[in-house]
């Protein structure tokens, strides 16, 4: 229904169910190890989630000035390439490395 996120088993058990999540236009893992989940939706909005231990925390947001369309990481998941509505094309560095060392020490906002 857009407003709920679910992480299934292989087996179709349900891991995860995360609510008010928006409506979502896209979903990616990170290249390197799958460890990371990043949505956009419609509102414009980036999410980076973690899936260790099939927990979906939030560790980075970020918001676009319109709706996302399309994400792609380049190889070795150092850039996010983003879409956007209108068009236009951004690219942002994304240091997963960073990301995953501030997730564990606790240091990112949820």
């Amino acid at each position: 229904d857009g407003e709920l996120l679910y992480l299934h088993s292989l087996n179709g058990k349900l891991l995860k169910k995360i609510y008010n999540v928006g409506k979502l236009s896209v979903l990616k893992l990170s290249q390197n190890d799958g460890r990371l989940l990043i949505t956009a939706g419609h509102d414009g909005g980036i999410t980076v989630r973690t899936l260790h231990l099939y927990s979906l925390r939030k560790i980075w947001r970020w918001q676009c000035p319109m709706p996302v369309t399309s994400l792609e990481l380049t190889p070795r998941d150092e850039y996010l390439l983003i879409g956007l509505k209108d068009g236009t094309v951004l690219a942002v560095v994304f240091d997963m490395n960073n990301l995953l060392t501030d997730m564990c020490c606790g240091s990112l906002s949820k």
